[in-house]
């Protein structure tokens, strides 16, 4: 079988933030092409990942789990980190940290995006500013990770509808434009629907 025949495997550990049910109650797709939906449903998520930079489930996904990811110290009172929704512990070049010692900001809302010292006056370590996290540390944070605990319903709905156009776009072999006969038109896909594309701008995750 030649290169250009393989079919590209189907991640079958990648999120999904709708389901196929989902899907079938928004459109009919009886005369459609013949779809594999749980495929197209990972791609939309993928999608939506990548253009707001967030995950918009608990990874892991049970509570009892954590997972420890590592960031840069960058000598500044502010550490950007990924999504956070609970902090297990914390360690600066292995050594391990209380808890209590650091803001989640931004104060009082979910997710954590910084990480700030509960007391700036503080003299963590010989050598720095004070309240600054030691330039290029090893910051360990271990915790919940993301942007919300379930899926919040506009990336639901989201997610949905980037699948329902996919779908649509497959009854037109992909092609960037169809013609409307009776009308005399042509009607040109655009990147994102522009309801998709407002939502995931206000999603998106802004760098510090």
């Amino acid at each position: 079988m030649g290169v250009g025949s393989m079919a590209v495997p189907l991640n079958l550990s990648s999120r999904m933030y709708c389901d196929e049910a989902d899907i079938t109650t928004r459109i009919d797709i009886t005369n459609l092409p013949t779809v594999n939906l749980e495929y197209l449903i990972r791609v939309a998520t993928a999608r939506i990942e990548l253009e707001t930079g967030r995950v918009f489930q608990r990874v892991p996904a049970t509570e009892a789990e954590t997972e420890t990811r590592h960031f840069l110290g960058n000598g500044l009172t502010m550490l950007p980190i990924d999504d956070l929704l609970t902090l297990s512990s914390l360690t600066i070049d292995d050594d391990e940290e209380d808890t209590d010692d650091f803001l989640c900001m931004p104060f009082g809302k979910t997710p954590t995006t910084w990480l700030e010292f509960a007391d700036p006056t503080a003299w963590w370590y010989p050598g720095y500013a004070r309240g600054t996290w030691p330039l290029r540390a090893d910051v360990a944070i271990t915790g919940g990770w993301g942007y919300s605990e379930d899926v919040p319903w506009e990336i639901w709905d989201s997610c949905v509808a980037l699948v329902v156009r996919a779908l649509g776009r497959a009854k037109t072999a992909y092609q960037d434009a169809s013609a409307i006969p009776e009308l005399g038109e042509m009607i040109y896909a655009k990147a994102l629907p522009p309801d998709v594309a407002k939502v995931l701008s206000l999603k998106r995750k802004s760098n510090l």
